[in-house]
């Protein structure tokens, strides 16, 4: 039997639709390797997703080494860690199970993989570009966040680990963390490993699923919001600086009532709110612009216009969400260990796994 070099890791939580296409392609990408092995984790999903993973398992049971582990019901994080307990291989690939991995995926990502490389992370395309709002938020929100300069180009749908360096940082943290998991790892990763690197590989590329209307959007903004205040706290960011946070955000929220309440009129209260509300909003204005202007180039005008309000709303969720999880978690202790791993309910290998 070769020796297992690369484990690629799928989590799905009722992914019936997309999952077979996603297993699909990664076979696709391996082809006759025999030093992967794919291990999917089922998070004890209520739809056909085990089915579908037991499936795969049979139709490639003589040719390629998989294993479908079923999970009692965790966060992500503690998903991916129980993965990771069963890894074999040196290089850990984590893929959504709502995605696809394009052509060329694995060689792009594993080619950036050097001695002082810890973190490869990859890029991703929208997986329903013939979706509208999916197509629209994608191209101006998404893109725009991915190509910023003082933002990290990790993000879960395509990253690779070296597998002891990850362990080494203690897998990933949160034990309530579904969003941006790969943001807390990021940020400590910095602090634990600084003499290793993160490295970007742009022509790895995983199609993924974004949300195809805008409660789903707006929703994932609040969620994202609330979970940017556990990765603070887990990360111990000054708390002068995570107050001042707190506090523009609550701003931010307020400032319409405000408005309202006064009815126009000026005053020194309001021209203070006023001012922090300004800087709130000023934070995304660069974001905001590249929005525009990748949709003007596109000649998406009314697209265009619709990013402002849309982006105001996002934000809006946003600080809406962290606002909730700094009155939730008030005065609680975070939990900033590693996320526990979850028990196995079953475990089916392909007969080329064993």
């Amino acid at each position: 039997m070769s020796e297992i070099n690369i484990s690629v890791v799928v989590c799905a939580y009722n992914e019936e639709v997309e999952l077979n296409n996603c297993l699909e392609s990664i076979k696709l990408e391996i082809g006759v390797r025999k030093d992967v092995e794919v291990i999917i984790v089922d998070n004890e999903s209520n739809d056909r997703t085990g089915e579908i993973a037991l499936d795969f398992i049979l139709r490639c049971n003589n040719e390629l080494r998989v294993r479908c582990l079923r999970v009692k019901h965790v966060s992500l994080t503690s998903s991916r860690n129980t993965a990771l307990s069963y890894c074999r291989g040196t290089y850990v690939l984590f893929v959504d199970g709502d995605a696809a991995v394009g052509k060329g995926w694995l060689f792009n990502l594993m080619n950036k993989f050097e001695d002082d490389v810890g973190i490869v992370a990859g890029n991703v395309a929208n997986l329903h570009p013939e979706n509208i709002f999916s197509d629209f938020i994608y191209t101006s929100h998404f893109r725009c966040s991915l190509d910023a300069e003082h933002r990290s180009k990790l993000i879960g749908a395509n990253m690779g680990f070296n597998k002891a360096v990850l362990k080494q940082i203690g897998g990933f943290h949160g034990a309530n963390l579904n969003r941006g998991d790969e943001t807390c790892l990021t940020g400590l990763y910095s602090l634990k490993m600084p003499e290793f690197k993160t490295v970007h590989a742009p022509d790895s590329i995983v199609y993924n699923a974004f949300p195809s209307s805008l409660f789903e959007w707006v929703k994932q903004q609040y969620i994202g919001g609330r979970s940017n205040i556990t990765v603070l706290k887990i990360l111990g960011e000054n708390r002068i600086k995570e107050h001042i946070k707190v506090i523009i955000k609550l701003s931010s929220l307020l400032f319409l009532p405000h408005l309202l309440l006064y009815s126009m009129t000026v005053h020194s209260l309001f021209v203070i709110h006023f001012v922090v509300y300004i800087l709130r909003v000023l934070y995304s204005v660069k974001h905001i612009c590249c929005g525009i202007n990748r949709l003007y180039k596109k000649k998406r005008l009314l697209q265009a216009a619709m990013f402002v309000p849309i982006s105001l709303l996002g934000i809006f969720c946003s600080d809406l969400g962290a606002i909730a999880e700094v009155l939730r978690s008030f005065n609680k202790e975070i939990d900033n260990k590693p996320a526990p791993l979850s028990s196995v309910i079953n475990d089916e290998q392909s007969a080329f796994y064993l």
